[in-house]
């Protein structure tokens, strides 16, 4: 399905997170925090590249699950297919569910329009303070300018 240079580059633009089980993406990513990876003209979801070279296609119907909730991860550990319903159970379940009235705000990536996981807003802010450009680490992570700077202030992602 994949050729073993595509492979290695998808493999090329992972690291294994020092702060959980994840294996991070370090690739773009899209306006869902979801990794990207272009093949053959086409922008594929990391998860599923990781989830089809490990396992096979992903069958028909099914969509790939995060167990860890991690839209960065590709971990093939952490990834199971399994239907939309699957899916929205498991959202409900973890409380990651933005729709309830009056639920509680989710931080870091149990808030699924997080773009960027704890282990990047420690290094966000690392590079900044070794003077590294706003500019240049917005473009990096595919986030603005004003997310950066919020998260060097603390505004966001505070809790790490």
């Amino acid at each position: 399905m994949y050729s073993p240079a595509f492979i290695r580059r998808f493999l090329n633009m992972t690291e294994k997170s020092e702060d959980s089980d994840c294996t991070l993406w370090w690739g773009g990513c899209d306006k869902d925090g979801y990794g990207t990876i272009k093949h053959e003209g086409r922008t594929l979801r990391a998860h599923r590249v990781a989830f089809e070279i490990a396992k096979g296609p992903v069958p028909p119907g099914l969509v790939v699950m995060h167990s860890c909730d991690n839209p960065q991860c590709v971990n093939t550990k952490h990834l199971s297919a399994g239907t939309i319903r699957d899916n929205n159970r498991d959202m409900m379940r973890k409380g990651r569910n933005r729709a309830v009235k009056g639920s509680k705000k989710q931080r870091g990536i149990l808030n699924a329009r997080s773009k960027i996981t704890s282990l990047q807003a420690v290094r966000i802010r690392v590079r900044a303070s070794q003077g590294e450009s706003q500019e240049k680490l917005a473009k990096e992570y595919g986030v603005s300018q004003t997310t950066i700077s919020k998260i060097i202030r603390r505004e966001l992602w505070r809790h790490v």
